[in-house]
């Protein structure tokens, strides 16, 4: 389905005209027609109202179909897991790289010292 039957069906769900669905949103009757005919889209702060009115996710309403499966929310978790590695990892590096930084002066100055 497309964007102009999903929210014409989900506004008839819930059995609203829609000069009472523009009201809800706070936009005219005719901006709601021009969504069902496709000629206009609600921005960003309408869709969140209308994915919370309607109970719908964000995805089912822009997109007409839940778009997070259980495949993906498990790459989503992996991702942010890699990503948590990499900020470990890279604190890692940097500790030991200073670490070795200092240990190379000190090798450095002890010669030195010694011949002073």
């Amino acid at each position: 389905m497309t964007f102009e039957q999903d929210i014409k069906n989900l506004r008839l769900n819930k059995k609203l005209t829609q000069q009472e669905l523009a009201e809800i949103v706070h936009v005219s009757r005719q901006t709601v027609s021009a969504w069902e005919n496709g000629k206009n889209y609600p921005s960003l702060d309408v869709l969140r109202e209308l994915s919370s009115l309607f109970d719908v996710s964000f995805e089912k309403i822009i997109f007409g179909e839940e778009t997070m499966t259980e495949k993906q929310e498990n790459i989503a978790d992996t991702i942010t897991k890699d990503l948590s590695l990499k900020k470990r990892y890279k604190r890692a590096t940097l500790l030991l790289g200073s670490a070795l930084m200092l240990d190379l002066r000190t090798d450095f100055l002890l010669p030195c010292k010694l011949i002073a």
